[in-house]
């Protein structure tokens, strides 16, 4: 089930309980964590949006998501790399496109300064989240369509900095090259 854009407008701008979110998804925030760095901008930052992204699926679903596992969303989050590297349209951008253009959005203006590093690894993460979250949400699982072998291969071969290229351009828009802390060179 895709989320519509007027879903996305709809909660980009509400308040959420973080501490719901907490008990209701402990991997998500464990992996925000992780990946952004606890008590940083980008984790804050991170944890805003996540929280928008939930409560997106959970108004196109009607009911709150499953419970996100840390093993989907590191799954995910290689599968967001393959997709990355291969410039595959008919992934996470095909399936949830006003979704992928909030990541890309809060990428490219987060409400506080955010390093090209952060700002990719931000942008990562919140993919991998929604990646995970469409997947328990569809009932059909994407990243089984994805070799784990390429995704490690992926995640070796190309600077954190890059991963994202392939899916936003400079401008935070659908697309290919320059995405956050991006070159645009392949």
């Amino acid at each position: 089930m895709q989320v519509q854009e007027t879903v996305i407008a709809e909660v980009a701008d509400e308040a959420f309980d973080p501490g719901w979110f907490a008990a209701r998804q402990p991997g998500i925030m464990k992996y925000l964590e992780a990946t952004c760095g606890a008590g940083t901008d980008a984790y804050g930052v991170g944890l805003d949006a996540a929280l928008a992204i939930h409560a997106a699926y959970e108004r196109t679903l009607g009911v709150p998501p499953p419970r996100v596992q840390s093993s989907l969303l590191a799954r995910a989050e290689k599968a967001i790399a393959v997709e990355a590297h291969a410039r595959a349209g008919d992934g996470l951008i095909g399936r949830q496109p006003a979704v992928s253009e909030f990541v890309a959005a809060v990428v490219a203006n987060p409400p506080v300064p955010l390093t090209g590093d952060e700002a990719t690894r931000l942008g990562l993460s919140l993919l991998a989240v929604a990646y995970a979250l469409d997947e328990l949400s569809s009932g059909r699982p994407a990243s089984s369509q994805v070799s784990m072998a390429a995704a490690d291969c992926c995640l070796v071969s190309q600077p954190n900095n890059n991963i994202l290229m392939g899916l936003y351009a400079a401008d935070g828009t659908r697309g290919a090259g320059g995405g956050a802390g991006g070159s645009g060179a392949a």
